[in-house]
């Protein structure tokens, strides 16, 4: 047996320092489906675990342009330098004056990034409408390390934390993160502003938002297991919501099915599906917000067999 079968894997991984860990992020990412760019900004609260002047979180293909940091009500101050490390996908921030362990503080980065076409991170899908004309939705697949693309984060497993998104889009545009909607402002120009819910406390994987021109389907479940009925949809590119009716039937059954079993009722306040067109995994289990390749959630109720609706 080889040298390489018999190492451990945990000798392999690289961590990040435990000086500083995460404990709520709020997101605002304003993309463009026709440059096939975004900007954004991210205020993270941060706890201070150890005397330090660098903070070292993930970003990998981003360009971070401002760094802030404030402890506790003190004014913040800007990183002296930002150092990006492109072989283990970090960014390191260099503050002058050192960071007291046991301290709570705010870190804000503003960074711009493009929408890729590796189907990774916050990426750019590209379908075909009822015209016959290319145009793209943007779409998220943070699995299992890959939220780092989208936006500077502690992209590991066990860096759990809350999330507050806002996306900026064009006002004919929908918007989709794992949590409901809590407000829709119209912020001029054509843009609104889309702020969804606070999320639970979760890895940074499992964060999803889409943007794009979309049509949906929807049904409720009974409510008895939450006190409410839970909303389901099906979300699909215009002209194809109708044949995502059998995964929507199904999505209601199932919900009810394991609340039952378990006598755990589903802890979030929607669940939406959605088909997209690139995508490279089957499916991608994001809270509230599961995505899917076309062809493994649509039906089509005329001619697709039996073995298709099992899948």
């Amino acid at each position: 047996m080889s040298s390489a079968a018999t190492q451990n894997p945990a000798e392999e991984r690289e961590l990040l320092p435990a000086s500083v860990t995460p404990t709520h992020y709020e997101i605002l990412l304003a993309p463009d489906l026709e440059a096939l760019t975004y900007t954004g900004k991210v205020s993270i609260n941060i706890c201070i675990h150890e005397n330090t002047k660098t903070v070292v979180l993930h970003s990998n293909e981003l360009e971070l342009t401002k760094a802030t940091l404030a402890v506790g009500d003190a004014a913040p101050q800007t990183a002296s330098r930002i150092e990006l490390k492109k072989e283990d996908e970090t960014a390191h921030l260099h503050f002058s004056q050192q960071l007291a362990a046991g301290s709570e503080a705010t870190l804000v980065i503003e960074f711009h990034g493009v929408l890729n076409d590796l189907m990774v991170g916050f990426y750019r899908s590209r379908y075909t409408d009822a015209h016959g004309k290319d145009k793209f939705m943007a779409t998220t697949q943070f699995e299992p390390t890959d939220a780092r693309r989208a936006f500077p984060c502690w992209d590991e497993p066990t860096q759990k934390a809350t999330f507050d998104v806002t996306l900026r889009v064009r006002e004919e545009l929908t918007a989709l993160s794992n949590m409901d909607v809590a407000s829709e402002v119209p912020i001029g120009e054509g843009l609104k502003d889309v702020r969804f819910n606070k999320t639970p406390i979760m890895s940074t994987y499992l964060l999803a938002f889409i943007v794009g021109e979309l049509e949906f389907i929807e049904a409720h479940t009974s409510g008895k297991h939450n006190g409410r009925p839970i909303p389901c949809r099906v979300y699909t590119t215009p002209g194809k919501s109708a044949r995502g009716k059998f995964a929507l039937d199904v999505a209601v059954q199932v919900l009810e099915y394991f609340a039952d079993v378990f006598g755990i009722a589903y802890a979030l306040p929607k669940l939406d599906q959605i088909a997209i067109n690139d995508f490279e995994s089957g499916a991608m289990e994001n809270w509230g917000l599961i995505t899917y390749r076309e062809v493994a959630l649509l039906v089509d109720e005329t001619s697709s067999s039996s073995q298709a609706r099992q899948q």
